[in-house]
């Protein structure tokens, strides 16, 4: 896997506790000197993805993933199984962010931890096309590795709009 330096910049700074809302250029009411973390927490994962959905890196939506394990993406009615498949696939999501501007908006996230190595994060979404969004949910489980936290499973549900 190939990765650009602004994909290794993107996940130096997160995982160096920089902020995901800092990173996109996005102000925070009460800003402080970033913590000093290891590695990025599930939470942060998903949000690196996104960011890296929408920035239109593929090679950066794929550090989210472990590529040893037998990963799967569900999105909306398709289902990707296996590094090849889903790496493939990933490719397929950074055309649109590219270009036409598609987004991946993270609007609220919830983390629960299935003990020490395992980790399940619910978000609420929207992807945006503008006009249009779809409002739906992302489901995603993680598994520690000697890298940090990676995605062995991520599901994508959307509703269709009312025109």
């Amino acid at each position: 896997m190939s990765l650009s330096n602004m994909d290794r910049a993107i996940w130096r700074w997160l995982a160096a506790g920089g902020s995901i809302f800092s990173l996109l250029g996005i102000a925070q009411a009460d800003a402080q000197a970033p913590a000093k973390h290891p590695a990025l927490d599930p939470s942060q994962v998903v949000r690196a993805f996104a960011a890296a959905h929408d920035s239109g890196s593929a090679a950066g939506m794929a550090l989210a993933f472990d590529t040893a394990a037998t990963v799967t993406i569900a999105d909306v009615g398709l289902l990707k199984h296996g590094w090849k498949e889903v790496r493939a696939y990933l490719d397929s999501l950074a055309e649109p962010a590219r270009l036409y501007g598609a987004r991946f908006v993270v609007d609220s996230i919830k983390e629960q931890h299935l003990g020490p190595d395992y980790a399940l994060v619910i978000a609420s979404i929207r992807d945006v096309l503008k006009p249009d969004e779809w409002p739906g949910v992302l489901t995603v489980v993680l598994h520690r590795t000697d890298h940090g936290w990676r995605v062995i499973s991520l599901h994508k549900s959307t509703v269709a709009t009312e025109e």
